[in-house]
């Protein structure tokens, strides 16, 4: 892959992000839209199929990457989730949390972002290669996110 070519690729990765990024609360005001205020956010069993679909990704890729290890964050935090609808507690208070911790986690890589794509040099092979280990970082909490939210 040439120069040119890595340039376009990072930066069609940054905007197919931030494109993610702008949909985002959307998907949340689907989430408040489709359930009544006195359900739960929740079920058990819900929790439990996103649970399976974590830990089926987690398996389907080797070895521990950052994606795996933000994975396993995801992991334990349904389970935690699990835990609090098992004991009758509110699962709309614990998903709430979950996503308000993923978003913030996104809105840091965001600005981290930022920042680099103001000071990068697009000739400079080690800053193409922070904005794109960027840019990985932001799909894998925006395919946490998807996860949570759908």
């Amino acid at each position: 892959m040439n120069k040119t070519s890595f340039n376009i690729d990072v930066l069609v990765a940054v905007q197919d992000i931030c494109d993610r990024t702008i949909e985002l609360p959307q998907k949340i005001d689907k989430i408040a839209e489709r359930l009544p205020e006195q359900e739960s956010l929740l079920s058990v069993n819900e929790l439990e199929k996103q649970l399976l679909e974590v830990k089926s990704k987690i398996r389907s890729s080797p070895g521990m990457t950052r994606q795996n290890l933000e994975r396993f964050k995801l992991a334990a935090s349904l389970e935690q989730n699990m835990a609090l609808a098992q004991a009758g507690q509110d699962t709309r208070e614990a998903k709430i949390i979950s996503l308000s911790t993923s978003i913030q986690n996104s809105a840091g890589v965001l600005q981290k972002l930022q920042n680099k794509l103001r000071t990068a040099d697009l000739s400079n092979s080690k800053d193409l290669q922070e904005l794109r280990s960027l840019s990985n970082e932001l799909n894998d909490y925006q395919a946490n996110l998807d996860i949570l939210i759908n």
